[in-house]
């Protein structure tokens, strides 16, 4: 078993984007070699779905949408303002942005998504 460990926190100051391509080429390469990758963070709520999006969008040519639509099939995600807020500020959206989106989506993150990709 092979393991990548990321110190991250659910903080505004912690730069999720900065480790796409580290998280990228280790999902790369344990998938090339026959394995398979478990994802996940201390709350395991929305670094984790981060990531994995990231790695959809990268390598597999989704959007955005469609990589949030991918990893809510394989997990639950939960209904929670603040966490849709927090998912969107991991997708590099403004934490303002991401706040207005959700706000102005009354809690319905496929159009919180849709908000923050036209502008809000």
């Amino acid at each position: 078993m092979r393991y990548l460990k990321l110190e991250l926190d659910d903080t505004e100051e912690d730069n999720i984007a900065a480790e796409w391509q580290r998280t990228t080429e280790f999902i790369d390469g344990a998938v090339a070699a026959g394995g398979t990758v478990f994802v996940h963070c201390q709350a395991g709520i929305s670094r984790s779905a981060a990531i994995v999006m990231a790695h959809l969008m990268s390598r597999h040519g989704y959007t955005l949408l469609a990589a949030y639509e991918r990893v809510k099939e394989r997990r639950v995600i939960p209904h929670s303002r603040g966490y849709y807020a927090r998912t969107l500020r991991d997708m590099g959206f403004a934490e303002h942005v991401a706040r207005e989106a959700v706000r102005r989506a009354d809690g319905r993150f496929e159009l919180a998504l849709n908000f923050c990709l036209s502008g809000v």
